[in-house]
């Protein structure tokens, strides 16, 4: 089994968790919604459920809805303010807002899934790419 990434506190989780909302936000598409979901279970709780009862637009509203964090504004649903702001990293990131003015600046060039570990990952950014019957993947990790 092939790690993807190693965190070392919920504050380097929560930074990647964010820009994971950011792209998928920006660039998303059911399925890549659905691997953002899995990936990040585990931090959603019961959010994660409801997203996955919602439809593909109310999907796509609500990572737009949690994307007003990131011009300091609040998400005005629930759903967009727990996507946010889950409540896995409310009681363990001291300052949780902080991830998100820092992800002001971040401009994703798109998103990918990793083939291996299913991350999101951003093609523009990521030093590695898998080639897989002529098809290139972008991945966070080499094979």
């Amino acid at each position: 089994m092939v790690a993807c990434a190693t965190y070392e506190g919920p504050d380097p989780l929560f930074e990647r968790y964010v820009r994971d909302c950011v792209m998928v936000a920006r660039f998303g598409t059911c399925e890549t919604r659905t691997a953002f979901v899995e990936q990040y279970e585990f931090v959603l709780g019961g959010v994660g459920l409801v997203l996955r009862g919602l439809s593909d637009e109310e999907q796509e509203e609500a990572f737009l809805d949690a994307m007003r964090m990131r011009e300091g504004g609040l998400p005005r649903t629930s759903v967009g303010l727990r996507l946010a702001l889950p409540r896995w990293f409310s009681l363990r990131v001291d300052h949780p807002l902080g991830a998100w003015e820092e992800a002001l600046h971040f401009m994703p060039t798109g998103l990918a899934i990793d083939p291996v570990c299913g991350m999101c990952v951003d093609p523009g950014s990521t030093p590695y790419q898998v080639v897989e019957d002529g098809n290139v993947h972008s991945s966070s990790t080499l094979r």
